[in-house]
């Protein structure tokens, strides 16, 4: 009895360790059917808050980058870091910042997914590889030069029109490249691009960031106006939006980046919009008047008649430095005086309409 009972202890014994051994040995899949790779297979930099991968120094030729390697998000793809290692699919993790430049080139991926998390694909980055499709998150704000050249895609895939893209992003294709910017008509001045116009039958549209590679900085007179437009958001990269650029239209909503400084004259006039965000893309109120919400960031010049009537008894107050233009001051005073301004504006104007 005592030796039966001993066996079946082993017999435990050899069960448990079998079954350890099973769970060591089975890998993490990812959500392709791709075995998740361990630690071992990279060369890494740890930083006190992240990972960057150097290197692949694995064997597989379908990789599926770790989300985390040591308790730490996996954030940034160095230069060359997957580069000419005969890939032929790749698992980018949500954590991934930054793409840098050449990180995929010279593999034989045919498909890849550019998640939420990156922000930026630098140059080269999945050049020369045979992708026929590729997913880009509308969270990418650029586009580095040639980083999709030389592939098979047979069409423009979409991506954040906002973006930045760089020179030949998507050259050596199977269509031509200027699709990018067959809406816009343009010319180049002094290192930049000013929009003259727009065909598009797009009622919201994204504005480029840059067209061949230069940026857009100016949007020209009348160049969108009477469009029937409903949204727009306008890059960070312009810088001038010049008098009756965007007048006669239907906005709902409108988006102006970090990087105007000036918005000339009916620049949005007859232009009724519903949510005007201009400099700081809403992380700084500025007034709310009753359905409109306006937000204007410090040092943005505009003319009392950039937009319509009523925004301009709010919005504004006297720029000391230019008696024709007007800008928002951040905080002290001015908040305490735009409370009194807002109240009796509602009140000419209820007074106006009964």
């Amino acid at each position: 009895m005592r030796k039966i009972g001993m066996m079946k202890n082993v017999g435990v014994i050899v069960l448990f360790t079998v079954l350890l051994a099973a769970c060591e040995t089975t890998p993490v899949m990812d959500e392709f059917g791709i075995p998740v790779n361990k630690a071992g297979d990279f060369k890494i930099t740890v930083d006190r808050n992240y990972i960057s991968i150097d290197k692949y120094v694995g064997t597989a030729t379908e990789v599926s980058i770790p989300a985390t390697i040591k308790g730490k998000p996996v954030e940034f793809i160095s230069e060359e870091a997957f580069m000419n290692k005969g890939l032929t699919h790749v698992t980018i993790p949500d954590t991934i910042l930054v793409i840098y430049d050449r990180a995929f080139k010279d593999n034989k991926l045919r498909s890849v997914t550019i998640p939420d998390g990156v922000s930026k694909i630098r140059e080269s980055a999945f050049e020369n590889n045979q992708l026929a499709e590729v997913i880009i998150s509308n969270h990418v704000e650029s586009i580095g030069n040639y980083a999709f050249a030389g592939n098979n895609l047979s069409s423009l895939p979409q991506f954040n029109p906002s973006a930045f893209i760089g020179e030949g992003a998507f050259s050596r294709n199977n269509f031509d490249e200027s699709d990018l910017y067959k809406d816009y008509t343009w010319t180049e001045t002094d290192g930049g691009i000013t929009i003259t116009g727009y065909s598009g039958n797009s009622r919201s549209i994204q504005i480029p960031g840059a067209i061949n590679s230069l940026p857009v900085k100016v949007i020209a007179k009348n160049s969108f106006s009477y469009k029937d437009l409903v949204e727009v958001t306008i890059p960070g990269t312009v810088e001038t939006i010049e008098d009756e650029a965007f007048s006669d239209n239907v906005f709902q909503r409108i988006t102006i980046g970090r990087g105007v400084k000036k918005i000339g004259r009916r620049a949005f006039y007859f232009a009724t919009a519903n949510e005007i965000w201009v400099g700081t893309q809403g992380k700084e109120l500025a007034q709310m008047y009753d359905d409109f919400f306006i937000d204007i960031g410090a040092n943005v010049e505009v003319f009392e008649d950039s937009f319509n009537y009523f925004f301009t008894e709010i919005a504004y107050i006297p720029n000391n430095r230019n008696a024709d233009t007007y800008r928002l001051e951040r905080g002290g005073r001015w908040h305490a005086e735009a409370a009194e301004m807002l109240e009796a504006s509602r009140q000419l104007y209820r007074r106006s309409i009964q």
